[in-house]
């Protein structure tokens, strides 16, 4: 085959690619020789490309020493520890159960080092919101620009009625929870507020193995709380399924209603 591609191309994007065939087809003769010195199978070679641009790299910060931004600056991303994190950060963002990731997680032995270091993408919500009114008022615009709408109705009031109708009806076809889903979002927004405490702290001791230590029990902590909860939100919708009134089948769910005061 071609290429496979995971990921988004404007951000993060994993390549991988039959380079082998790519030499033979584009008649790149002068990396045969390259991989002859180094050992390898000519015929065999295949290429894990991972392409990151800055925007998605400027939120990476280092838990292990508190260092936040860590690749504004190119010095450090081509450091031997630096480009060995972001490559570490980048085989276990993009996981494959096999021998053959596992042995593509440890990277190349002469160039990159399977890092201790903690990477991490500190990029929480963002409390600054006024870069998305415009597109957010153009949107509800857009609702009702053909209505009939009495002269002295509140317009935005109106298209706000109209979004909530359509949400409703969306929620319905695609069985999502608008409170569910808030209260999953708020739960991994304090996670991202208690790693930037702790980075904040970091920075004020010098007993980096000590704060190193109570950083990962925290996470750990989190990661039993969170467990016991989806646990715990899985029997009780396994008892509510049980009990639940099933409608017939030519009637259709019930409509929720919803109210604009």
């Amino acid at each position: 085959f071609g290429t496979v591609y995971f990921g988004d191309r404007s951000r993060c994007q994993l390549r991988i690619y039959n380079k082998s065939k790519e030499i033979k087809d584009k008649r790149k003769d002068y990396f045969i020789d390259l991989y002859e010195r180094r050992g390898m199978d000519v015929d065999r070679v295949w290429n894990v490309e991972f392409e990151v641009h800055r925007d998605y790299m400027r939120d990476f910060s280092n838990m292990a020493t508190g260092e936040t931004r860590v690749f504004d600056s190119m010095d450090y991303l081509l450091r031997y520890d630096g480009l060995s994190m972001l490559w570490t950060h980048l085989v276990t963002r993009f996981v494959h159960d096999s021998a053959f990731w596992r042995v593509l997680q440890q990277g190349d032995p002469d160039k990159f080092v399977q890092c201790k270091n903690y990477l991490f993408r500190l990029r929480d919500i963002d409390t600054e919101k006024r870069r998305e009114v415009a597109q957010i008022r153009g949107r509800l615009q857009m609702l009702v620009l053909n209505e009939e709408l009495p002269p002295d109705a509140d317009v935005l009031i109106e298209s706000l009625k109209r979004f909530v109708v359509m949400c409703g009806d969306y929620e319905e076809e695609t069985e999502k929870d608008f409170p569910a889903d808030l209260r999953r979002k708020r739960k991994r927004y304090m996670d991202l507020q208690m790693l930037k405490f702790l980075l904040s702290e970091k920075r004020k001791t010098t007993d980096d193995m000590n704060v190193l230590h109570t950083m990962q029990a925290e996470r750990e902590a989190l990661k039993i709380t969170r467990a016991r909860e989806v646990r715990y939100l899985g029997e009780e919708k396994e008892l509510m399924d049980k009990n639940k009134i099933k409608t017939p089948a030519r009637q259709g769910k019930p409509k929720r209603v919803r109210e604009i005061r």
